[in-house]
């Protein structure tokens, strides 16, 4: 429960800083442009986990020595989701009446989903292994506020905080990987 908690709290401390400092460069304008596709995203990300991490983890925690071949295999089916949520994403920005800005903002927020299925926390936590899910968390939001602060300026560069998100998400995936394959080699 600490270490957990205690990467969840600096992951929000860190996170909040980032929302201070992108309402301050961004204007209220591109901040709430930012929130409306952020919103629509939000729903569509549901669909590579469509209930795998609760069924995955009940499976890790009942045969805890098929671990790694139950996260690998559900990894793959939530890729699959991901990819059909990628394009619903995709298919929503421009389908639907908005300015191009917004369509391309709610494509790119997209970018986030597909290491989001990547991300293997909740293996870890059926396992109880709780310290590398907080120090993703950690690693998750540092990489995005880095990545805000050496990229995000000013309101235009608005396109570029989704992939700021997604580079997050990615590292929080790759470094609960890259645990497991030394764990593995080991």
């Amino acid at each position: 429960f600490a270490t957990l908690g205690s990467g969840e709290l600096i992951a929000r401390a860190i996170a909040f800083v980032a929302t201070a400092l992108l309402t301050r460069r961004l204007g209220a304008s591109g901040f709430g442009e930012l929130a409306f596709a952020t919103a629509i995203t939000s729903y569509l990300v549901l669909v590579p986990n469509a209930a795998l991490q609760d069924l995955g983890s009940r499976a890790v925690a009942r045969a805890v020595g098929d671990a790694p071949s139950i996260v690998a295999s559900v990894t793959k089916v939530r890729l699959g989701f991901s990819v059909v949520a990628i394009t619903a994403v995709s298919l929503l920005a421009f389908a639907l009446p908005w300015s191009p800005t917004i369509k391309a903002l709610i494509a790119l927020s997209g970018l986030a989903i597909v290491p989001q299925a990547l991300n293997a926390a909740w293996g870890y936590k059926a396992l109880e292994r709780t310290f590398p899910v907080g120090l993703a968390l950690a690693a998750a939001q540092l990489v995005y506020l880095l990545a805000v602060l050496a990229f995000v300026h000013r309101s235009d560069d608005l396109l570029r905080v989704p992939v700021a998100q997604a580079a997050g998400e990615l590292c929080a995936a790759a470094v609960l990987w890259w645990i497991a394959l030394r764990a593995g080699s080991s």
